[in-house]
């Protein structure tokens, strides 16, 4: 049996929440969680803690492996006027491999929408190219010509 209960957002006076808090919890109660997860009441439910550990590691290893980019140089600053740029001890990554002749970089830092990416251009295959961090590259303009 399935219970649905919806709670839509009103003043209650404090009995009352705390009533329906109390309902909330003798509903979760009811359930009987305890015995049906716990590995010493119930042996069908071992597969779960053995194999879902895994498969998080797994996925963890896979998006670190996935996201990893190659690096290359290093930055020397012969200007002082330069630090204020320059996060100190990155390292500069290679984003793109395909690109054959890039141009006019432009770094968008849009701190209303939560987005930081870099555009530029692809002359020889008169493309533009938009990169995010987590995202990858992607075409975001071309002509036909």
């Amino acid at each position: 049996m399935v219970h649905f209960a919806i709670i839509q957002s009103i003043s209650l006076p404090y009995h009352a929440h705390q009533a329906v808090m109390n309902a909330v919890v003798d509903f979760v109660k009811s359930l009987n969680l305890e015995e049906k997860l716990s590995p010493r009441k119930n042996a069908d439910i071992i597969w779960f803690y053995i194999f879902m550990p895994c498969v998080v590691a797994y996925f963890v290893i896979l998006t670190s492996y996935i996201n990893a980019k190659p690096t290359i140089g290093s930055v020397q600053i012969l200007d002082p006027s330069f630090v204020p740029l320059i996060y100190p001890g990155k390292e500069m990554e290679i984003i793109a491999t395909v690109v054959k002749w890039a141009e006019g970089p432009l770094w968008i830092q849009d701190d209303a929408a939560s987005l930081n990416y870099l555009m530029f251009s692809d002359t020889e295959a008169n493309r533009i190219y938009k990169w995010e961090d987590g995202k990858g590259m992607f075409t975001v303009g071309k002509t036909i010509y």
